[in-house]
């Protein structure tokens, strides 16, 4: 729950288009379907857009992380028009992408 609550001070600008799809395949990651391909993952996020601004609680309830999932639907209902149009925004949204290096940090630490 903490997690869905966070949000930075300082934003980023999400203004080239693999930034928005970055933005995009992380929201269908957080709703569960982080196996799926970068591309897929990206085009379910475009394919469910209108359900984004709905927020209909039955379909929210089936994320992963429902409270997380619901943040990130925010932003996008915040940032609808800039999405849709692929112009820049200031995102204070935290995307928490790439922590695969996360156990080999604490392994390494562990070593020393």
């Amino acid at each position: 729950m903490a997690k869905a609550l966070l949000v930075f001070s300082d934003g980023g600008l999400i203004q080239s288009s693999t930034d928005f799809d970055v933005l995009l395949a992380y929201g269908a990651s957080i709703y569960g379907h982080g196996k799926l391909s970068f591309d897929a993952r990206v085009q379910w996020s475009l394919n469910n857009l209108s359900n984004f601004q709905l927020l209909d609680p039955s379909w929210l309830k089936s994320a992963k992380s429902p409270l997380l999932f619901i943040a990130f639907c925010f932003e996008i209902k915040n940032n609808f028009s800039s999405i849709l149009n692929r112009t820049p925004y200031v995102s204070h949204f935290p995307l928490q992408w790439d922590c695969t290096c996360n156990g080999l940090q604490h392994l390494s630490a562990l070593r020393l």
